[in-house]
């Protein structure tokens, strides 16, 4: 590497590290340079440290970039010649212990004793039920609409038939466990065997999910009557472990995962110690009288919707870079990673975990390494990587990180870390092979009919208006962004900047954020309203005495709601109350008005100043009442989707259970500007032929409760007279 590198030791942590013995005091830049790499050997990251050169900044940036470069290059070729090294890793990746053999796919017909006999599974659910009977671990990434949820119950009911696990818990999302009832019934024989926690039936059929019911009927597992258990994923939660349980967890983390592991070195071992707490306060703090899963006889678990759980590992020494997401582990995933632990302890095999989602894939490996451990365990996920420890060793072994120049929204040039891509990708599309069985509509072929979803991409023409304006943010943005960065010269036009700061009270830190200039730019493009501020309605034609009337009464009124700020419409002298916002250290960081919501008639149109969902609502119900038709305007994005939509409702694709065409389409809306829901409902029940009580919104103010959602989607479901939605309008967080 360099005739001066030495291994010293730390005398205060006492281990062992690399650093670069070059004395004297008139040392070269490159000398100085060279001290440098020891740092990025340390630390892995790329910095000067403040040593004084000769050179610029940016030119000693660049040359220690070489120096790195090049050791790294020397550094593996010496690895990749070492024969002792080589022999170890081909010894490891060919041991006959941690080898796994792929099965052939045999979809012929298998008789499951305690299915339904009207229904059968196609080829591929065949062949998913056999891999998954001798090895009951993985991921059933089935794409929508292949069958997860009947592969899976098929698949319990074929194991426990057999004698291979006797007892499974289903972990589904609180708003599909009433549907989970519903294919078990469809699915089964009998559900005799089948216990739905905090469920309940009414006298009219209904059923609904009280949280008050869980501690209850959990503890019924441990009567032996059911061998079937399904339960919402707050239900899974609220389940305790014994406290030797999460001693052996923490120890078996120690062990699995190096970021766990005691060290000599304080600092680390602090940090390790940290992620520990983190695990042991989550499994160990569990209020109500759940009973722990150590009593319970659980052999099995099959977690639906499982990407929910994607983030349920952390890394602690792996740097990153700019691309790559690392989201902090969450509380359920971590719960999640334990007790499935605890569950392929109880195993002969190993086994007892299965995942199902259309997702398994993300951007993040880090998400990826979650899931494959959370479905097969970190000790297996290790030896496919060829005896890696943890997140950690799994992020370095996959990512490949490199040390860039890049500019800054403030226009300035820093050497950052940046995720170029996959290394190992070999290695981590046979992990995922081994753990996952991932099929699309396309790979099963004709087993099922699946209607055609041609892509249409549309282009929007925007109005000189809008592109003038849009231009105008874009020049006030960047006059603040290199205001702030101190910029020499700035290149943004400060006349701009003034009109906006004016028009939204916006400070120039909020003006020169990335994220406003794009929620000022989407909004405007959506919908001129929305940048207006304003939710505008057209009233017919001799109805101005009325509307006139309606704008009286909403005023009289006195509607009111918070706002960082007054708005483009109002000023602070207009405000009800101004409320003082602190932050953690008391210093004042800006106020809370609280506004009225006026209202008001120009021409044609009534104007409200929100773009509030419920403002939207509540005038909407008023004018109802009060006999006054709104309508809403069109602009460019909004003319795109109706035409979309008035397509597809001319030429429905879809079938019922019968095969036989539907009269109608369904569709579905995803829009995140939630202001804009009300206005496309009403705009497609005027414009579209869809009566407004056939479309349905979901976001998490509206529709959001387990029933509401269920409700939905039921009435979306419903074939024939039995159909009530035909549209649904959601957000994507719904």
């Amino acid at each position: 590497m360099h005739p001066s590198a030495v291994v010293v030791f730390n005398e205060r942590t006492g281990e062992p590290e690399i650093d670069f013995d070059i004395p004297g005091s008139k040392l070269t830049d490159r000398e100085k340079l060279v001290r440098r790499l020891a740092a990025y050997l340390k630390n892995g990251t790329l910095t000067l440290g403040g040593v004084k050169l000769s050179m610029k900044d940016a030119d000693a940036i660049k040359e220690l970039r070489g120096i790195i470069n090049t050791a790294n290059e020397q550094f593996n070729g010496w690895a990749r010649g070492n024969v002792a090294i080589i022999d170890r890793l081909e010894s490891r990746a060919s041991d006959p212990d941690r080898l796994r053999f792929s099965q052939p796919e045999d979809e012929s017909p298998l008789p499951i004793p305690g299915m339904n006999p009207e229904l059968t599974l196609h080829g591929y659910q065949n062949a998913e039920v056999r891999k998954r009977s001798r090895d009951f671990s993985g991921i059933n990434g089935f794409d929508v609409g292949l069958g997860k949820t009947f592969t899976a119950l098929a698949l319990v009911q074929y194991v426990q038939s057999i004698g291979v696990k006797k007892k499974t818990v289903f972990v589904v999302p609180n708003s599909v466990l009433s549907n989970w009832r519903k294919e078990a019934q469809r699915a089964y024989v009998s559900i005799d065997d089948c216990l739905f926690v905090g469920l309940r039936e009414d006298d009219k059929g209904s059923t609904k999910v009280s949280s008050s019911n869980y501690d209850e009927d959990l503890n019924r597992v441990m009567e032996n009557r059911h061998s079937k258990i399904y339960m919402t994923m707050e239900a899974f939660e609220r389940i305790r472990l014994k406290d030797s349980s999460i001693a052996d967890y923490e120890q078996f983390m120690r062990s699995a995962d190096a970021s766990f592991a005691e060290s000599e070195d304080r600092k680390a071992d602090e940090r390790a110690k940290g992620k520990a707490k983190t695990i042991l306060s989550i499994l160990g703090e569990k209020a109500g009288a759940a009973p722990y899963l150590e009593d319970m006889g659980i052999d099995s678990l099959v977690i639906d919707e499982a990407h929910v759980f994607k983030n349920s590992a952390s890394t602690v020494d792996f740097s990153g870079g700019k691309y790559l997401s690392l989201s902090p582990a969450s509380k359920r995933g971590l719960d999640a990673q334990a007790k499935a632990w605890l569950i392929r302890g109880g195993s002969d095999r190993g086994d007892g975990v299965l995942l199902l989602t259309a997702t398994p894939i993300t951007n993040s490996p880090l998400e990826i390494y979650s899931m494959m451990s959370l479905a097969v365990g970190h000790g297996r996920v290790n030896d496919m990587f060829v005896g890696i420890s943890g997140a950690d060793g799994f992020m370095n072994a996959v990512c490949s990180i490199a040390n860039e120049d890049d500019e800054t929204m403030d226009g300035q040039v820093r050497a950052i870390n940046v995720f170029q891509g996959l290394n190992n990708a070999e290695m981590l599309r046979g992990s995922l092979s081994q753990v996952a069985t991932i099929k699309s509509a396309k790979d099963v072929g004709n087993q099922i009919s699946v209607p055609d979803a041609p892509e249409r991409a549309t282009t929007i023409n925007l109005p000189e208006a809008t592109v003038r304006q849009l231009e105008e943010y874009k020049q006030a943005y960047r006059f603040a962004a290199d205001a702030i960065a101190e910029r020499g010269e700035n290149r943004g036009d400060p006349e701009a900047f003034e009109r906006v700061s004016e028009r939204f009270g916006e400070s120039l830190e909020l003006i020169g954020h990335p994220f406003n200039l794009i929620n000022k730019m989407t909004m405007l493009i959506a919908d001129p309203d929305l940048d207006q501020r304003v939710s505008r309605f057209i009233i017919a034609e001799g109805q101005q005495d009325a509307a006139q009337k309606l704008v009286e009464a909403w005023n009289a009124k006195k509607f009111t709601e918070d706002r960082p700020r007054p708005g483009p419409n109002a000023t602070e002298d207009e405000a009800v109350s101004r409320k003082a916002l602190y932050d953690s250290d008391k210093e004042l960081v800006g106020y809370l008005f609280k506004m009225p919501v006026k209202a008001w008639v120009a021409g044609a149109t009534i104007t409200i100043d929100s773009i509030s969902a419920d403002m939207q609502e509540r005038f909407e119900e008023m004018a109802e009442k009060a006999g006054v038709a709104l309508d809403v305007s069109v602009p460019p994005k909004l003319a795109a989707l109706l035409e979309n939509v008035q397509i597809e409702a001319a030429t429905p694709r879809g079938v019922d259970e019968n095969g036989d065409k539907i009269p109608y389409a369904k569709q579905i809306i995803f829009c995140d500007l939630l202001g804009m829901h009300n206005k496309i409902k009403r705009l497609l029940s005027k414009r579209a032929g869809i009566p407004a009580s056939a479309i349905a919104i979901i976001t998490g103010q509206r529709n959001n409760t387990p029933d509401e959602i269920m409700e939905v989607q039921n009435g979306f479901n419903a074939p024939g007279e039995a159909n009530k939605y035909r549209l649904i309008i959601a957000n994507e967080k719904a």
